[in-house]
């Protein structure tokens, strides 16, 4: 299949790279610009070919692989490897796809797809850094993109730098409004920083398009938790709990407010209830910790206690004897951290102009 997919676009002329208007040539052999006439790389080719089920992935990778060792030229060979990079990421190996995108942008560093793409999947990596000097160069091509600008933005403020996170937020909300993924990490953002009255404007935002979002819900209330408008905190988890019944951090915050409003009873009861769900069984240490901190500072000696302790290492215990219930603990720091890192744009971009040469293409 691969070699007669080869075969069959080997004559296609080469766009200079898979972001530039498709080009054809005049009878005196001049390029000209007609959207309506694309031509098409091999790269598109064959991006256009997978989307229509002509390819598979292996298929595809297989012959980007093939062009990468055989184009002419820094532009088909570095768009091979932008699309090789996509291929990956979409197979999970984000290690392999961040190696394509680098190489890729070695080739053609001001490439606005390869740009994108490889910021994003050094973002996904942890790289966060090197993700926000690649999505600064992305931006400086491409500066009306939200999607861009909204990574931005959450990398600058998982890096602590929310000034300028805060630059990036406001311009993709600008490019795009309703963007209720851009508008709450804008809110958490806020939140972080500290600017509860701006993050509680945001958030209510977010609420708005989508009264039903347990992320922004819980989010309002951490906010109200922290000034202490206890009913308000508890009236945001109720709903989340009505929409998301077994949604644990709203368990976890709502039990915890109860036992700052000064109901230990209800907040013992609530406790109790979320670690016979599960707790000591669940992977997740920082939930493990917080949970039973919470029930240890709740009812220090309750009986449940002899046979939890069975179930946990040193290193849990340890946590929990450390719990503060009057501090900001793991789990709410956590639902910050799993916000921004939640709501990022993953998906890496291509030309869908590809999609236009799905009906050009020769079946294999």
């Amino acid at each position: 299949m691969v070699k007669e997919f080869k075969k069959q676009t080997s004559n296609a002329v080469e766009g200079p790279n898979i972001n530039s208007p498709e080009t054809s040539v005049t009878k005196e052999g001049s390029p000209i610009r007609d959207a309506s006439t694309p031509t098409l790389s091999f790269a598109q080719k064959t991006l256009a070919a997978f989307h229509a089920g002509e390819l598979t992935i292996e298929a595809a990778e297989q012959a980007l692989s093939q062009e990468v060792m055989s184009a002419r030229g820094k532009d088909p060979k570095a768009n091979a490897l932008g699309l090789l990079g996509y291929f990956a990421n979409l197979r999970h190996n984000s290690a392999q796809a961040e190696d394509y995108y680098s190489q890729a942008y070695s080739l053609l560093p001001q490439d606005k797809i390869i740009l994108s793409g490889y910021a994003t999947v050094l973002f996904q990596n942890g790289k966060l850094a090197e993700a926000l000097a690649i999505f600064k160069e992305a931006i400086k091509r491409s500066p009306n993109n939200a999607i861009n600008l909204s990574n931005a933005a959450m990398v600058a403020s998982l890096t602590g730098n929310f000034e300028e996170s805060e630059q990036f937020f406001k311009r993709a909300i600008e490019l795009n409004p309703e963007d209720i993924k851009t508008i709450t990490c804008y809110g958490a953002s806020l939140l972080k920083e500290g600017k509860n009255s701006e993050a509680e404007a945001e958030l209510r935002k977010a609420c708005k398009l989508n009264p039903r979002d347990p992320i922004c819900l819980s989010l309002l209330a951490k906010l109200y938790m922290q000034a202490k408008y206890y009913d308000k905190a508890q009236t945001c988890l109720a709903q989340v709990l009505t929409f998301d019944p077994e949604n644990n951090i709203a368990k976890y915050l709502s039990a915890k407010i109860f036992y700052l409003k000064g109901d230990s009873a209800k907040a013992l009861s609530q406790i109790l209830e979320l670690i016979q769900s599960g707790v000591p069984a669940n992977r997740d240490e920082k939930f493990k910790i917080t949970t039973l901190g919470l029930l240890k500072a709740i009812s220090p000696n309750h009986p449940a206690w002899p046979a939890l302790r069975e179930q946990l290492s040193e290193d849990i215990l340890s946590g929990v004897d450390g719990y503060r219930v009057d501090q900001a603990d793991d789990l709410e720091s956590g639902l910050y951290r799993n916000t921004l890192w939640g709501r990022t744009y993953r998906s890496l971009p291509v030309n869908r102009q590809a999609s236009k040469g799905v009906r050009e293409l020769p079946k294999p």
